[in-house]
């Protein structure tokens, strides 16, 4: 048995070093590969040797054909190309990406060779999928009627190690994925049996607010298309459904005012950007050393958005690049995890049922702490659940074939026990709601 693992940033350890383990404990074999071995942090590289390979190059599909198993940890984007090879090859694929819709269309063939093309297996995507099918399977079981199904997630940062920064927010995951939310496509869910489509330019004014006593008060924002994962989670007659983003509160409208500016726009380049300053006048038609800008905007946006000192005349180390582009390199600075910064997993979902005639809610939470910015909460959960999914499918345990996401049983139980022995607990507790 060949495991091979692409991609081997700082984000991977957690996969690494539990499939090493497996690996040693089953007599397998884990190989390692990196774009740029020579960066690979040493915390990895005493795990297992990490190997050069480009993904273009003949000796990828070479790579491919040896494995058993491929685990990407790559960009989405390569993702496609990457499960082509496995399929040519009669090769496993797994990741914690969404599923993409041309990742759909290889689901027959793969089915039909046996091969499973494991999707969504993460954190968010993956134990928020694990965790409210398991709540969702166990009440139709009893003879539930699910009603409602919300369930939000965030990678945020320990409240103590962003205490000097108003937006309570630092990187622990990649910039790009928080500067471009929602730019994939718009969001859909449903509320109260309505459907909404939110463009992502709406998308920080659709916002929630949910308070989780000690773990704190939150914005929730809805995350990509909520409405496939009706049939997905076998609830096709339920009233609300609702994936979404978690931040702390005050985030959203903040965040939403750089989108209005248009700081987070990545469809068109700018050049000759010679300063923060220009940047930002650019685009706002603001001159950020004067007060007119904050006309309109309230005391807690105002805040957030001082700390950004968009009126310094700081030049960028690009000269040209989207507005997005210009805003990471910004914010990169100002919202980067120090050596021993702790990030922080907030995880809610809440279900509400009719039972034997009364209408009762489950609520799940779980939050969890990284320990430094090399071990962080957001690699763990991500990197666990993925591993641990893949030794399934190394052990023969998984008997589902072609594209597909954790969403049954088969995954479910025993991806959330083996998490529980790492002390990642999911709590749960039941409300009887007024009918």
């Amino acid at each position: 048995m060949i495991i091979s693992i692409l991609g081997a940033g700082k984000s991977s350890y957690y996969a690494i070093e539990h499939l090493s383990k497996e690996c040693q404990q089953n007599n397998w074999e884990l190989r390692v590969y990196d774009h740029a071995p020579h960066l690979v942090s040493t915390n990895i590289t005493d795990l297992v040797d990490v190997n050069a390979i480009n993904l273009d190059s003949a000796n990828s599909e070479e790579m491919i054909a040896q494995s058993n198993i491929v685990v990407s940890l790559l960009p989405a984007n390569l993702h496609f190309n990457i499960a082509q090879l496995c399929l040519k090859h009669n090769t496993h694929f797994a990741t914690a990406s969404f599923v993409s819709p041309e990742m759909h269309t290889l689901h027959e063939a793969a089915k039909n060779q046996q091969l499973v093309f494991l999707n969504e297996c993460g954190l968010d995507p993956g134990i928020d999928h694990m965790s409210t099918c398991q709540v969702i399977d166990d009440l139709k079981s009893q003879g539930a009627t699910i009603t409602e199904v919300e369930s939000y997630c965030g990678g945020l940062i320990a409240k103590e190690d962003c205490s000097e920064n108003p937006w309570e927010y630092k990187f622990a995951w990649s910039p790009r994925n928080l500067i471009l939310a929602g730019q994939s496509g718009p969001s859909t869910f449903i509320r109260n049996q309505h459907k909404r489509l939110v463009q992502w330019h709406q998308l920080f004014k659709t916002v929630n607010q949910i308070s989780l006593g000690s773990m704190g008060d939150f914005d929730a924002y809805p995350n990509r298309d909520s409405i496939i994962y009706r049939d997905l989670y076998h609830i096709q007659d339920v009233h609300t459904l609702i994936r979404g983003t978690l931040r702390r509160r005050g985030f959203c409208a903040a965040w939403q005012q750089l989108v209005e500016w248009g700081f987070t726009d990545n469809s068109f380049q700018l050049v000759n950007i010679k300063s923060i300053a220009d940047f930002s006048r650019r685009l706002s038609g603001f001159d950020f050393s004067k007060n007119h800008w904050k006309e309109n905007l309230s005391e807690d946006t105002i805040e957030k958005i001082d700390f950004l000192q968009l009126e310094r005349e700081s030049p960028f180390s690009i000269s040209q690049g989207t507005a997005a582009d210009f805003l990471i390199e910004l914010l990169l600075p100002l919202w980067e995890l120090k050596e021993n910064d702790k990030d922080e997993i907030i995880l809610y979902h809440s279900v509400k049922y009719e039972l034997n005639g009364q209408l009762k809610q489950d609520i799940s939470t779980l939050q969890y702490f990284g320990q430094s910015k090399m071990l962080t909460a957001m690699s763990a959960l991500v990197g666990l659940s993925l591993a641990m999914a893949v030794v399934l499918i190394a052990q023969g345990e998984i008997y589902q074939y072609g594209v597909q996401i954790p969403n049954t049983p088969n995954w479910y139980n025993p991806i959330l026990s083996q998490l529980k022995t790492k002390g990642i607990n999911i709590n749960h507790e039941t409300k009887v709601q007024n009918l």
